[in-house]
């Protein structure tokens, strides 16, 4: 049975990445998108501190994770056919 929550976590990046294959219109890649998105979705427990080397590199590291998740939306929660083949047979 799926996990309800990473259905909708699916769900939400794809809906991501229909809106980047639209780049050329809306200018609005994965990259801008991630941007946009990141300090949402990946809240540092530090709150509102100043901006700093470490907090510009931190919001760096959260964008190219948000827009890996939209590059590869459709693969969110399955597992690679190479992975099973190994698993044991239960």
């Amino acid at each position: 049975m799926a996990d309800p929550t990473v259905d909708v976590l699916r769900y939400f990046f794809n809906f991501l990445k229909s809106v980047s294959l639209r780049a050329s219109e809306n200018k609005m890649d994965s990259s801008n998108l991630a941007v946009i998105f990141a300090p949402n979705l990946l809240q540092t427990s530090e709150g509102h501190e100043k901006m700093s080397a470490n907090t510009e590199k931190k919001l760096r590291l959260q964008a190219a994770v948000v827009q890996t998740l939209i590059d590869y939306a459709s693969d969110i929660g399955r597992v690679p056919d190479f992975i099973l083949e190994k698993i044991p047979a239960m």
